[in-house]
């Protein structure tokens, strides 16, 4: 979705700020559901998740600005157990917003089907090239960098990365993305991996092809 503005013209204490992450009110945490795709209402629970990198200075008694886009990773956030009942533990990363890329495509592959429910593929994303592309599995191997879905949109599967930074990248199709659990170490069916280089700034197209 679009993004959405969570701070502006925040009183900060003096000092170098190196990392943030999500949490949320625990008063209310109480009372969080999740709606599954059959519009029933699942419970929730919520832990505190990693803090993502970040890097800004704020000097005492004067104005800075710093623009810093947050991305949270649901499909490697959220899990579920046999009784359907969930779990979220906030997988986020940070970017100057002014140093954002993206990564955009369009998949082509047997396994799609317009029924993108249960089998529902997904695009990952890793650091540097050449990387034997693996599940979200709490560090078992190679975690992934960023993940997206792979949506029908007209009539084209098609994928968006977004908020990624400049580098050197491997990026892969898992047919089997909706098997994804981020407690868990899956035999995802990793196909169409590619290295990729990305620029500041830049959004790359690359489609993805079996």
């Amino acid at each position: 979705g679009d993004p959405i503005r969570l701070l502006t013209d925040e009183d900060l204490p003096e000092g170098n700020y190196t990392g943030v992450r999500l949490r949320f009110d625990p008063d209310d945490t109480d009372n969080a559901f999740v709606i599954d795709g059959i519009g029933s209402e699942r419970t929730l629970s919520i832990e505190d998740g990693e803090y993502a990198d970040i890097d800004f200075n704020v000097a005492e008694d004067e104005s800075s600005s710093e623009s810093l886009t947050l991305t949270l990773d649901l499909r490697l956030s959220l899990s579920a157990n046999e009784q359907d009942e969930y779990h979220l533990a906030p997988v986020l990363r940070s970017i100057p917003t002014d140093q954002a890329g993206a990564i955009q495509g369009i998949v082509t592959a047997a396994c799609l089907s317009e029924d993108l429910g249960e089998n529902a593929p997904a695009v990952y994303l890793f650091e540097g090239q050449d990387v034997t592309a693996d599940d979200f599995d709490d560090g078992q191997d190679v975690e992934p960098f960023a993940t997206a879905p792979v949506l029908l949109t007209t009539d084209q599967f098609t994928y968006e990365l977004r908020f990624i930074p400049e580098g050197s990248y491997t990026i892969a199709l898992a047919c089997n993305g909706a098997e994804e659990d981020p407690t868990t170490d899956e035999d995802l069916d990793f196909q169409a991996t590619q290295n990729i280089e990305l620029d500041e700034g830049e959004t790359l197209q690359q489609d993805l092809t079996i």
